[in-house]
């Protein structure tokens, strides 16, 4: 999920007038060596300043809660 948030202002600087907040959960896929979720929806290019939040390191299996 991503949010997107603008202002008639700014945010960091001059420039800034939005900025992007990304909320992920990922876990391990079909095999140990791929994520739910793949890098480049994580950590997407943006022209926005952008913040990642999640689980993105979850590497046993009882931590999982799926």
């Amino acid at each position: 999920m991503a949010l997107d948030l603008f202002t008639p202002d700014v945010f960091f600087n001059p420039s800034t007038t939005g900025f992007r907040i990304i909320n992920s959960y990922s876990t391990k896929g079909r095999s140990n060596n791929t994520r739910s979720v793949p890098q480049d929806i994580n950590f997407p290019s943006s022209h926005l300043p952008t913040l990642t939040l999640g689980e993105l390191n979850i590497d046993y299996a009882t931590a999982d809660p799926l």
